[in-house]
């Protein structure tokens, strides 16, 4: 990790987008529809205070594999953000915990849906860095695209 710790508003708003987009393609490409992913602005200070993906979770009857593709979905979010922020040179331990912290919602859902995946969050964390590994290029246009327009349709994953 970097020493350097300044974020700008730009760094963080794609910061912000690759997370959303992480869910967002991590979600539609595991069969899930996908509405729409959105970045929020604070209207007190016009940084970005949230971002939010809108999609349609696996029912509790649906196949394993589609629980495992919300595991990766949840975990994937993370995963783009951090390592966004380590290709920005800016990703130190104080930002990583920053962004842990701020994606407790994300592990909620993991917490509450856990037992249907069949997988332990250290190999859904995993499968969640392959998958961002292995789709970079692809998130990167996305989230550079979401950061400028601050919202996108689920049909543009």
């Amino acid at each position: 990790m970097a020493k350097k710790t300044e974020l700008t508003d730009t760094i963080d708003t794609l910061g912000v987008a690759y997370h959303e987009v992480g869910h967002g393609l991590a979600g539609r490409l595991g069969g899930m529809p996908v509405r729409r992913l959105r970045i929020e602005r604070s209207w007190w200070t016009g940084k970005v205070s949230c971002g939010y993906t809108l999609l349609q979770p696996p029912t509790p009857d649906a196949p394993t594999t589609l629980w495992r593709a919300y595991a990766v979905m949840l975990f994937a979010g993370q995963a783009a953000q951090l390592r966004y922020l380590d290709s920005a040179g800016i990703l130190t331990r104080a930002i990583h915990n920053r962004i842990e912290t701020g994606s407790r919602s994300d592990y909620e859902y993991w917490l509450a849906d856990h037992k249907r995946t069949g997988l332990t969050e250290t190999a859904a964390r995993k499968a969640a860095e392959a998958f961002c590994d292995s789709h970079w290029p692809r998130m990167t246009r996305l989230a550079e695209r979401l950061a400028r327009t601050e919202q996108l349709a689920g049909s543009a994953l």
